[in-house]
């Protein structure tokens, strides 16, 4: 593709919005090794006094995309439902961001709060825990009437209540252990659980009564299955949604379900056959249901219905409701039940339940109603300004957020001072567009992902277009190729992470001009700079990348740190910055950020002087609360306060003040 520069107008359909008003714009898990002191009186790597500073395990000051800490927003405002289930009467909903099971005693006919909350004391709280009554992540329910059974996701674990709940909070009566547990199903006598991280569906034959009941058998279809997700069964059919399938059923790597005609009975017995989703097989794994009059019903980039189980991968759907009727905002999570005459449809990046009223399979059309939003073309994701994948960057003055999930720049002109302010104005990006990296200097902002780079020449506080818009192409770099961008008074630069490469030029380039020179780093992602350092982030190789700007000079080896004979230090690390002296590393697989106050401190191998996100320099574990993260992921820091962006199964934007 040709590169080109944008001007004013050229994208049709962008919009600013202003105080809720929409204005046309005119263009792993190994802790850490090293010893960790949060003491700042027994550590002094500075010879000058150091900054009041950050402190393990401080409190947020506070979050955006969300209503606050500890605050769900009430009974009716998801964050990411799961699968939905039921009995034919009553109805489960996982509400996973909420770290919440919602319950209907009967099938809600309009947007209808739920009767009880599994995992929270109240409708109100969110909070994450640990023991019996809480739930971390929760991604599925099921139920036979009588026992409910909960993926417990974040906590490894599946909680049992032998009789259904009564009351808001009702402990579990025991746990399960399961290694990242995502889809369960039951009938009352049998229960199928899939551990995902371990590649297993675990199978027991015989309802389990006590936290020690091993399962009869492991199902990894002779080793196909990659990470199974969801599950569907009739008691007879058993269906496996998997993310990762094997090679030899999906050469080209995309997603599926593994079907078993009869329900699996002895080790690893081969499934009968692997579909894939009929209309998008890239877009997401089909969920389920059986109806009580034989057919089966799976959404997923739409929603089909079979009359009768299907026989082989051949088979098509006997009816579907497409796109063009209804625009599904589904994703991985998921799912369909039947309540009554009533179809129910859970969308996890819709935020919503939608439902049909009666649903007939020779009537597609739109849902007839929805729960958790006003009508079923609402997203509360927009109306409540939540954000995906959040990326921060600031001066100080001002706060910017883009998303390459939601393709939009969000922009508070001045610094939020409480929790859920929306921000001042939305800028929509070009729909092809998909922002990975942001980075703002000198009254400027840059934004790269996808085939794109657009740049501000001043800052789009009012909404304007990009000034600059280059597409494919930079000076001879493949933008397709650059997952980082990094800008100021040294440089411009961006990361080729399939070549291990960082392109380096003067400043902001024209289209045509080639960079001056490469480094050579190992699978960089985002990067940062400022008037001394560049760093990479190496999320692959769980390290990180380091260079002094002034002996900056063609292939100069940097210095990488993170990996020894002892283990890692980092998991997966996806953003790292400096900044003010100081360098921040977002350790995503561990849910913490790591803090040195002086940048030479980290490659010298001295222990970080603050962990935020965990208690200690022991604990990985991901939880959502004032002083937890959940794969933190993005970061920037302005001298005063270091924002920090939870990716993928999150979505909040904290607030640290150093």
């Amino acid at each position: 593709m040709e590169a080109k520069k944008a001007h004013a107008g050229r994208d049709k359909g962008r919009r600013f919005e202003r105080c809720g008003k929409i204005f046309p714009v005119h263009a792993l898990a190994l802790a850490v090794v090293l010893a960790v002191s949060c003491n700042d009186e027994e550590v002094d790597h500075s010879p000058s006094p150091r900054p009041a500073g950050f402190v393990t395990g401080m409190d947020a000051d506070l979050m955006l995309s969300g209503i606050d800490f500890n605050d769900s927003g009430g009974p009716l405002l998801f964050n990411h439902p799961g699968q939905v289930a039921g009995d034919g009467t009553r109805l489960l909903l996982p509400d996973r961001n909420n770290n919440r099971v919602l319950v209907w005693n009967s099938p809600p006919a309009a947007n209808e709060p739920p009767d009880l909350v599994l995992g929270q004391p109240d409708f109100n709280a969110n909070d994450s825990g640990t023991t019996m009554d809480r739930l971390n992540w929760p991604i599925s329910a099921a139920t036979d009437g009588e026992r409910v059974v909960v993926a417990d996701t974040n906590n490894n674990r599946v909680l049992v209540w032998r009789t259904f709940p009564v009351t808001n909070g009702q402990s579990a009566d025991f746990a399960l252990e399961a290694d990242w547990p995502w889809g369960v199903w039951t009938d009352g006598t049998r229960l199928a659980v899939s551990a995902t991280r371990t590649g297993i569906v675990l199978i027991w034959h015989h309802f389990p009564e006590s936290a020690d009941a091993l399962p009869d058998l492991e199902l990894t279809a002779q080793g196909m299955i990659g990470t199974p997700r969801t599950i569907t069964s009739d008691g007879t059919m058993l269906i496996i949604g998997d993310h990762n399938p094997a090679p030899e059923v999906s050469p080209d790597g995309v997603r599926g379900n593994f079907f078993w005609t009869s329900f699996p009975t002895w080790l690893d017995q081969d499934p009968d056959f692997f579909m894939q989703d009929p209309y998008d097989p890239a877009r997401a794994i089909m969920q389920g249901t059986f109806t009580d009059d034989g057919k089966l019903i799976m959404l997923g980039a739409e929603l089909y219905v079979w009359n009768k189980p299907p026989s082989s991968a051949d088979d098509a759907p006997d009816m579907t409701i497409p796109e063009s009727i209804y625009s599904f905002a589904g994703g991985d999570g998921s799912g369909v039940v039947q309540a009554g005459s009533t179809l129910f449809a859970s969308l996890s990046n819709g935020n919503k339940l939608v439902a049909w009223e009666p649903f007939s399979s020779n009537m597609p059309r739109e849902p007839d109603f929805a729960v958790g939003a006003p009508d079923p073309e609402t997203n509360t994701f927009q109306t409540h300004h939540f954000i995906t994948n959040p990326r921060p960057a600031t001066d100080g003055q001002h706060l910017f957020v883009s998303s390459d999930f939601d393709k939009e720049l969000h922009v508070w002109t001045s610094i939020p001072e409480t929790s859920g302010v929306p921000p001042d104005g939305v800028v929509a990006l070009p729909q092809d567009s998909s922002p990975w990296s942001i980075t703002l200097y000198d009254g400027q902002i840059a934004l790269v992902g996808g085939s794109m780079l657009l740049a501000w020449r001043t800052l789009p506080l009012q909404g304007q277009d990009p000034d600059v818009r280059y597409e494919g192409t930079l000076g001879g770099v493949d933008l397709n190729e650059v997952r980082g961008i990094a800008w100021g008074p040294k440089g411009f630069f961006l990361s080729d992470q399939a070549h291990d490469r960082i392109y380096v030029w003067e400043d902001l380039p024209d289209v045509s001009t080639p960079p001056q020179f490469v480094v050579h780093v190992d699978s960089p992602v985002r990067i940062s700079c400022d008037d001394t350092y560049l760093v990479a982030t190496c999320t692959e190789t769980h390290t990180i990348a380091l260079i002094e700007l002034d002996t900056l000079v063609e292939d100069l080896p940097p210095i990488t740190f993170g990996v020894s004979s002892q283990g890692n230090l980092f998991n997966r690390p996806e953003d790292a910055i400096v900044a003010h002296g100081h360098l921040f590393v977002a350790d995503t697989g561990f849910n913490r950020v790591l803090v040195w106050n002086r940048i030479e401190d980290a490659p010298a191998g001295m222990p970080p002087d603050a962990i935020l996100g965990q208690p200690d320099a022991v604990h990985t574990e991901p939880a959502t609360a004032r002083n937890r993260l959940f794969w933190p992921a993005a970061l920037a820091y302005d001298g005063r306060y270091l924002w920090v962006g939870e990716y993928k199964f999150s979505g909040r934007l904290l607030r640290f003040s150093g």
